[in-house]
């Protein structure tokens, strides 16, 4: 899966081919002609209403792979004269990683990918990457 590029049209129509959905089912939901349904399946975006209809008769969250995208590539600076602000003392910064970003982290460090890597490529902290290893990884040969 590319989070980088998000092309959810073809993410839709996998799910309809994975969940064994009848076109007639989806046709008679969106109140449209094949044509139509289709050009969803075409389109790279698709509007949010028509999503989160998506979302319901699939009963699937599409809005994550978006969200995913965001919280991989949202460290990635367009413009390097803008720097990040230091955060006052006393404030709480909250976790922003998910443990699917985790483990696509951890995965990828699995298959053969380095630390060093993996942090260049998500911009991510060494000492989040390595607390990450330390703590998921020792669970993983515990069970």
């Amino acid at each position: 899966m590319n989070l980088k590029n998000i092309h959810i049209g073809q993410i839709i129509q996998a799910k309809v081919i994975e969940k064994s959905v009848k076109q007639k089912r989806i046709l008679n939901y969106f109140d449209c002609e094949e044509d139509f349904l289709q050009k969803m399946y075409d389109n790279k975006s698709i509007e949010t209403d028509l999503l989160l209809k998506w979302c319901k008769l699939l009963r699937v969250d599409f809005f994550r792979f978006y969200v995913a995208h965001l919280t991989l590539y949202r460290c990635m600076k367009v413009n390097p004269a803008n720097e990040k602000k230091p955060i006052g003392t006393g404030q709480f910064r909250k976790n922003v990683y998910s443990v699917e970003i985790i483990n696509l982290v951890l995965q990828q460090l699995k298959d053969g990918s380095t630390a060093a890597e993996v942090r260049t490529k998500y911009n991510l902290p060494k000492t989040t990457v390595h607390n990450w290893v330390k703590k998921y990884m020792k669970q993983e040969t515990k069970d």
